[in-house]
């Protein structure tokens, strides 16, 4: 239950983070700050899921 929660606000907190990039980031920048960005994104989503899941486990939710 707490992963599939946690799933939803994902994607509104990566547009959120997407939409400070476009506008605090030089142009010749954005690759660069993209490319890091995406694989730190995906790697922290799988950690926030797995801490998630847990409690969930534990609680039996």
């Amino acid at each position: 239950m707490l992963q599939t929660l946690t799933g939803f606000f994902y994607p509104c907190i990566h547009i959120g983070i997407n939409t400070l990039l476009l506008r605090h980031t030089e142009t010749a920048f954005m690759g660069r700050v993209g490319g890091i960005m995406g694989p730190m994104f995906m790697g922290f989503m799988v950690i926030g899921m797995s801490a998630a899941g847990r409690p969930s486990l534990k609680s039996g939710i």
